[in-house]
């Protein structure tokens, strides 16, 4: 089956448990989906019948965890980025990013931002200026593993997030 296939780095504990906490407040505050920390390393057309783990595997080979410095919370008009936490890009996702993408012929301009969505909504500007503002998030995170989503094709609303799904899950490690 063909889709859309994201590739998520995941944060390690503690930090995961803080993103995840902020996420379902801020969720329920503003009725949004609900959703898994992460930071999209890449994502574009795929088929559910591929490699995935082994594609994972060979882009994280010899890694055994990333850590990024944040650079604080900023927001935007886009549903799927409302309100998110930057973070400095660094050469180990860098690379990890360009080699899944070269697994993948149509490669959709995906661009790589590192960042960790907080909130997927349309509210008013002046609302996400003040949660940026409040918001206190880690100095730096750790991630630790690596994901492959079905994301659909369309991320403009609740329903179409809460229908993603989880295809594989691969803990990095050194070789």
């Amino acid at each position: 089956m063909s889709g859309r296939i994201s590739y998520w780095l995941i944060p390690a504990e503690p930090e995961k448990s803080i993103f995840e906490r902020i996420i379902c407040d801020l969720a329920q505050r503003f009725d949004a989906p609900v959703f898994e920390p992460h930071l999209t390393l890449y994502s574009g057309p795929g088929d559910e019948r591929d490699n995935l783990d082994e594609i994972i595997a060979r882009s994280t080979a010899g890694i055994s965890e990333v850590v990024l410095r944040t650079s604080g919370v900023a927001h935007s008009n886009q549903f799927t980025k409302c309100l998110f936490v930057n973070f400095e890009l660094n050469e180990t996702v860098a690379k990890i990013a360009n080699d899944l993408k070269e697994h993948f012929a149509d490669q959709d301009g995906y661009e790589l931002k590192p960042h960790l969505s907080l909130l997927y909504a349309q509210i008013r500007d002046d609302v996400k200026e003040r949660l940026a503002r409040e918001l206190s998030i880690p100095r730096a995170v750790r991630f630790d593993t690596v994901r492959a989503v079905s994301t659909g094709i369309g991320m403009v609303r609740k329903a179409e997030v809460e229908e993603w799904r989880v295809l594989v899950t691969r803990q990095l490690h050194s070789a």
